[in-house]
């Protein structure tokens, strides 16, 4: 009696998950360049979409999350690892990584995130590739800039002569100076540590405000940048405004990296589901995808008056 009993409870348990499989975990693989503020931002983004979306870790989505800290000679090795471990869907962050992944997956699809210029780049055409620019809008940075600092002439901009982000950064700048009437005075940097001695070009040129914008190479730099700035009584703007609300720059009219990575994580949820990347159109961040913050604290130290609070702006007290 007891084995025709144990026969029957198993025979039910076949059949319930005959009718209720067990939910396939899918395998996202995400490839970081490095340790940085944004792209760690756009990972949390991507994972927290995702679990709006009703996906939960372990249970029907699974991560793995690499980075070569902005080696590009470890690339190939990166990418090696990642594609033996066969996963359902590639994450790639930044441009470099970006252009590498092309190349490396063409078989399983692959979305981009934190890709300035997808077009200069060549991230477009493969049938298994979509994703989301960073584009920042350069023209109402400086818009945002003229309504905090009453005359704003000249601009300084640092970029990295390796960082093709950067370079898609100096040649949006430079368009949208002419666009503003304004003076775009930008420094070629090699190497990060040469970054506190070129900055004393700007005394020269007595620019009115830096733009630092969201480059692997320059942004870590962040703090030697503002320390030299407030010698020289330089406010400066960030491309990311988690270093405006800890008041270690001055303002910011950012990109939200986290919203970068909740539009990647909607794409992602739409491949899973069976539709091909080549029908997703490429994001680009609209006014809402931005952010805009100012430091009261920085603002006291580098004796600037703040405008009043508006519907876009918001002080750091």
């Amino acid at each position: 009696m007891f084995y025709l009993s144990s026969l029957f409870t198993t025979f039910i348990f076949v059949l319930i998950f005959s009718f209720f499989p067990a939910q396939a975990i899918t395998k996202i693989a995400i490839a970081n360049y490095g340790p940085h503020a944004s792209l760690e931002e756009t990972i949390q983004g991507i994972q927290q979409g995702l679990a709006s979306l009703g996906y939960r870790e372990n249970k029907n989505i699974q991560y793995e999350i690499l980075h070569i800290n902005f080696d590009r000679s470890l690339l190939p090795q990166m990418l090696a690892k990642i594609k033996a471990s066969k996963p359902d869907l590639v994450v790639s962050l930044s441009t470099p990584v970006s252009q590498a992944a092309k190349h490396y997956f063409k078989d399983i699809p692959l979305v981009f995130v934190d890709v300035t210029d997808p077009v200069s780049a060549g991230l477009i055409n493969q049938a298994n590739l979509t994703g989301v620019s960073e584009k920042q809008d350069i023209a109402g940075v400086v818009d945002f800039a003229k309504h905090i600092l009453p005359s704003v002439h000249k601009i300084g901009l640092l970029y990295s002569t390796g960082d093709d982000n950067d370079k898609a950064l100096l040649t949006l700048f430079k368009k949208v100076a002419l666009l503003k009437n304004v003076e775009l005075v930008a420094l070629p940097i090699d190497q990060s540590r040469d970054i506190p001695v070129r900055m004393q070009a700007f005394k020269a040129k007595k620019i009115d405000f830096i733009y630092v914008g969201a480059s692997g190479p320059i942004q870590p730099s962040l703090p030697a940048i503002v320390a030299t700035a407030n010698r020289l009584s330089v406010p400066v703007f960030n491309a990311h405004c988690d270093a405006v609300k800890h008041h270690q720059a001055f303002a910011c009219y950012a990109v939200s990296y986290l919203a970068l990575g909740q539009r990647a994580a909607i794409m992602i949820d739409k491949i899973i589901k069976g539709q091909s990347p080549k029908a997703l159109a490429i994001y680009y961040p609209t006014v809402q995808d931005h952010e805009a913050y100012v430091s009261a604290k920085m603002a006291q130290k580098l004796q600037i008056t703040l405008p009043k609070n508006g519907a876009n702006l918001q002080i750091v007290p």
